[in-house]
């Protein structure tokens, strides 16, 4: 729903299932030809005569193409979307949460304390998984810190802007977009994803600049009052071209917080907080029955 990768450049399933196999940084083939070269020679290839018939290798492209379908097929599929969380079965009246892991949860959907849930959307009223994917899917500019372990960021003006490339074309806005706002507004934000098996993740956020689900939840909570900590000595956001730094979101809790308030949620609350988030990892494994 509304664009995937990171910067939303592929509209379908079968189009993003298609972009690894010839980006030169992950799967590294040089066409399409390639790729089915070597998919003739798999075991499954026979499959993919009898689904989409005898002259499927006869067009490479053609062949590339039914290769993302097939692979959009298995994501649709419901048995993948497993809802086996601690959290599912809690909402399921199955099991209970334990005290740090409800006031984590508390914390999560306090509009006035983490205020996650405005973005990560849950109802934990709702006993069907369906209604708490944990996301708006969504783009936003949170001022993510540089990571300087991408070699490429050892170029000072080499930034990803998310909507507006280096990956993509910039996307043209809707007519009903008012005139005075621009597809510059929209620089540097990123999709925003679901937290569902969020602490099973080796890297987050779209640069991948934190290894620990509790430095991102510390980054949420002390973005405004210890900018330092994150973007270094001057203190300002360091993955931003100047002038799109105004594109960050602050209109809301806890990015609305004067600097000279504090951290927006105390140690305590940050480890009930991940507490909570670890419970949105599937394969969760209930009390024993007698």
């Amino acid at each position: 729903i509304g664009g995937l990768f990171w910067d939303g450049r592929a509209d379908t399933l079968a189009q993003q299932a298609l972009g690894p196999f010839l980006n030169a940084k992950e799967m590294n083939n040089a066409n399409a030809a390639s790729v089915m070269a070597k998919i003739s020679k798999a075991s499954y290839a026979k499959d993919l005569v009898a689904e989409f018939g005898p002259n499927v290798f006869a067009s490479p492209e053609l062949a590339f193409q039914k290769i993302g379908t097939a692979i959009a097929a298995f994501e649709s599929r419901e048995d993948p979307l497993r809802f086996s969380s601690k959290y599912d079965h809690f909402v399921r009246g199955k099991v209970q949460l334990s005290p740090n892991e409800e006031r984590g949860m508390k914390t999560f959907m306090d509009p006035e304390r983490g205020n996650c849930a405005v973005c990560h959307t849950m109802n934990p009223k709702s006993k069907d998984s369906r209604d708490s994917l944990f996301t708006d899917f969504a783009f936003y500019a949170e001022g993510i810190p540089r990571n300087p372990r991408i070699p490429a960021n050892a170029n000072p003006s080499k930034f990803d802007l998310g909507l507006c490339g280096p990956d993509r074309s910039r996307p043209a806005l809707p007519a009903n977009v008012p005139g005075d706002i621009s597809i510059e507004k929209y620089c540097g934000t990123f999709k925003m994803p679901s937290l569902r098996n969020v602490a099973e993740r080796e890297t987050f956020m779209h640069n991948g600049v934190f290894t620990k689900l509790r430095d991102v939840v510390s980054f949420y909570a002390t973005r405004n009052s210890d900018p330092k900590r994150w973007y270094g000595p001057a203190g300002v956001p360091n993955d931003l071209p100047a002038a799109y730094v105004p594109n960050i979101i602050r209109d809301r809790v806890p990015f609305n917080r004067p600097a000279d308030a504090g951290p927006a949620l105390s140690e305590r609350e940050i480890d009930d907080l991940v507490a909570f988030l670890r419970t949105l990892s599937d394969g969760f494994q209930g009390p024993k029955q007698r």
